[in-house]
């Protein structure tokens, strides 16, 4: 498991009937308010398309996805809106990211090779294990502007370091540089820091 490629391809079509659509976006942490957003649109249906590929190759991995968004207008044209990401890893102590094979997808789970402890032996002196470190980068960009509907561009840079303690703890620090541009709005920078314990 420590060599694997991934690919994926996924379609949906929605009917909405009387109902709306709205696509809108944020930056990369869950605490972040919605900076692009389409707003309401009246719409008969809606086509959703993605695409994906992972690589792992023992501690490096990458990931991408795109996406797209056709949606029609009831009494206007089709509006196409699409995003992307690609995300990078790599594991200073030599771990992989482990992948379900069933699902068909990562699991968040990291066993590492050696769990973190701090404790003293019998003749006084410290020994220590270092647990699973993990850096990692990600960019991902979103467009929601097409014809009148200006919803905004958003463009993320996301570094990452991650310590997995050992197979169920793990503390993240991440630092977000988002970048925001809206027709009619003043463009926005959003730099966010954040550490999370699981």
């Amino acid at each position: 498991g420590r060599g694997l490629l991934h690919t994926g391809l996924a379609y949906s079509y929605r009917a909405l009937g009387d109902e709306t659509a709205r696509l809108r976006g944020k930056p990369e942490s869950h605490l972040a308010p919605y900076v692009i957003d389409t707003g309401i649109i009246d719409a008969s249906d809606m086509q959703l398309l993605g695409a994906e590929m992972a690589f792992v190759y023992g501690p490096f991995s990458f990931q991408s996805e795109y996406y797209g968004a056709t949606v029609n207008e009831i009494g206007g044209n089709d509006l196409s809106f699409n995003g992307c990401y690609g995300y990078f890893s790599y594991f200073l102590t030599g771990e992989n990211r482990r992948y379900n094979r069933k699902a068909g997808t990562f699991n968040n789970r990291i066993i590492p090779f050696e769990n973190f402890f701090r404790v003293r032996d019998q003749g006084g002196d410290v020994q220590m294990g270092k647990g699973a470190w993990e850096l990692a980068y990600r960019y991902s960009y979103v467009d929601l502007d097409d014809g009148r509907i200006q919803g905004g561009r958003m463009s993320d840079h996301t570094v990452g370091i991650n310590w997995h303690l050992n197979p169920y703890t793990r503390v993240m620090w991440n630092y977000i540089n988002s970048t925001t541009d809206r027709a009619g709005v003043n463009d926005g920078i959003v730099n966010i820091l954040q550490m999370r314990a699981q």
